[in-house]
């Protein structure tokens, strides 16, 4: 672009939107900062989903390769920072992630603007995003969680752009998040992937051929990802963990006289009797043992870092080691085994589930240790915008952070979370529903809505299924994109009900139309 199309672009009026949004996400950042926040990446030598951070410095590419707990690019993404970063690679860390906040406030609000909100609404929208304090929290916490909320929105936005040009750089940007998505946290699989794609082309038919062009190499490399671990570990998947997860939501909600007539059994399953996501050595006599390959990430039960306790160092375990893989296995057997004898305890465990995950994402374990600096606005930023009014789930003590077991009911979650939850599922298929019944094809601004909504009931889902404890967390990843469809979801009812149209076409509210060439 020419220098005269430069600056014409940035007197855009988004791009001025956009640069405002920016300077307060910015502001808020360096207030935080002046209030104590710090960047916490403590998890870093023990966290059950990273390598071992000497692998990582030294062996990192042999070490993903046979990696087979977890996606590799977070791992990836840990690994050339600590090559290239001094000490620990902290400010680094750091700054790398107010990257993906910038990046996070950009897409939101372009996300909202595509989907058909004034520009005025979507900075709204981008602020309720970008400024919680879940949004401050996650972003200085050395995890993957706030990448994969930065890809789904993402996602969100390049949909619609895609649907709106067909463009083949929005289409490779579109299709290269989601396969990011996949290679970043083991809840996003293929059939995901190959979904949103049939719907893609389902809804907007002229750009079949284009979504195959630029879905093809981003779906090659996911599959070739699974294809690499069935080969190595027998485990066409991206994590080995699936197992484990099952058990542990199997057997959480079951009470004390349910398991006293499980172990009655005399085909009780003893792996039971050992915590899930335990030390592989715990696992020993219920799976064969492992032969060891000469690869540490796989050989080692340890890590080389650890800490002391009553004189003796205790080393942090290693939950890529190989006799995990059967270890998982066996744990999933005995879930289904458990199930079938006592399928009360799983509809309490997906109860608690449902509880956690409606509660406000910031009252989670590893951000809630966070210097408590932010506190009084987090308590209300709860109470006004997500309807918060209990107890906080982690209570300070004097022994330090203690869970507060008055939280595990419904009276304790925040009660306008689970409405904003529900409007973002209803928007696609509402939108689906409304185009076939006036007889026509969706807009694109529709086409990116129903595909962000499909997104969500995907991790909603999985979300509430496959884990009991962490729920709040796991909605975190969609929670800034649920924030700006949810808002262009109500905007689009709202213009409906004001026009008196059946169609239920989303169009750009206000009097100016959508300029093509945007």
């Amino acid at each position: 672009m020419s220098a005269p199309g430069w600056v014409a672009w940035l007197k855009h009026p988004d791009a001025l939107v956009a640069a405002g949004l920016l300077l307060v996400f910015g502001l808020s950042r360096a207030l935080a900062a002046r209030r104590g926040l710090e960047f916490n990446m403590d998890i870093l030598p023990y966290g059950y989903q990273f390598l071992d951070p000497m692998l990582l410095r030294e062996e990192l590419l042999r070490s993903l390769w046979y990696q087979h707990s977890q996606p590799p690019l977070f791992n990836l993404f840990l690994g050339m920072v600590l090559k290239v970063a001094p000490g620990t690679g902290k400010t680094l860390f750091l700054w790398a992630f107010r990257l993906m906040g910038a990046l996070l406030t950009v897409a939101c609000y372009g996300m909202g603007r595509e989907f058909g909100l004034r520009r005025g609404w979507a900075a709204a929208a981008t602020l309720l995003a970008v400024l919680s304090p879940a949004a401050l929290l996650y972003e200085h916490w050395l995890f993957y969680t706030y990448p994969t909320a930065l890809l789904v929105c993402v996602c969100g936005w390049f949909g619609a752009r895609f649907a709106r040009t067909g463009s083949a750089v929005d289409g490779v940007v579109l299709f290269g998040a989601m396969a990011c998505l996949i290679g970043t946290r083991s809840v996003f699989h293929p059939v995901w992937f190959v979904g949103l794609a049939g719907l893609l082309m389902g809804t907007m038919p002229a750009l079949r051929r284009r979504v195959v062009v630029c879905g093809a190499v981003p779906l090659a490399l996911v599959l070739g990802l699974f294809a690499k671990n069935l080969v190595l570990f027998g485990e066409f998947g991206s994590s080995s963990w699936l197992g484990m997860s099952l058990a542990k939501v199997a057997t959480t909600g079951l009470t004390e006289q349910e398991w006293e007539r499980l172990r009655a059994l005399p085909d009780y399953p003893g792996i039971l009797d050992v915590q899930t996501f335990e030390n592989a050595r715990e696992y020993e006599a219920f799976v064969t043992p492992w032969e060891p390959r000469g690869v540490r990430a796989l050989d080692a039960f340890e890590k080389s870092e650890g800490f002391w306790h009553d004189g003796r160092f205790i080393a942090f375990f290693n939950l890529n080691h190989g006799q995990v893989i059967e270890s998982a296995h066996r744990f999933g057997e005995a879930a289904r085994w458990v199930v079938a004898r006592e399928p009360a305890g799983l509809l309490r465990s997906i109860e608690r589930s449902l509880i956690v995950f409606f509660k406000p994402a910031s009252e989670y374990l590893f951000v809630a240790q966070t210097p408590g600096r932010i506190r009084d606005y987090e308590r209300w930023w709860n109470l006004l915008v997500h309807g918060k009014v209990g107890e906080h789930t982690f209570i300070k003590r004097d022994v330090g952070l203690v869970y507060d077991r008055r939280g595990d009911d419904w009276s304790n979650i925040g009660f306008l979370i689970p409405v904003l939850v529900l409007l973002g599922l209803a928007a696609g298929p509402w939108l689906l529903v409304a185009a076939w019944r006036s007889g026509r094809r969706l807009e694109p601004a529709e086409v990116g809505m129903v595909l962000l909504s499909a997104t969500l009931w995907w991790v909603v889902a999985l979300g509430v299924v496959l884990e009991v404890g962490e729920n709040n967390r796991f909605r975190y990843m969609i929670e800034p994109a649920n924030m700006v469809l949810a808002v262009a979801f109500v905007g689009a009812l709202l213009r409906r009900r004001v026009q008196g149209t059946g169609a239920g076409r989303v169009e750009r509210a206000g009097a100016e139309p959508r300029d093509p060439r945007r």
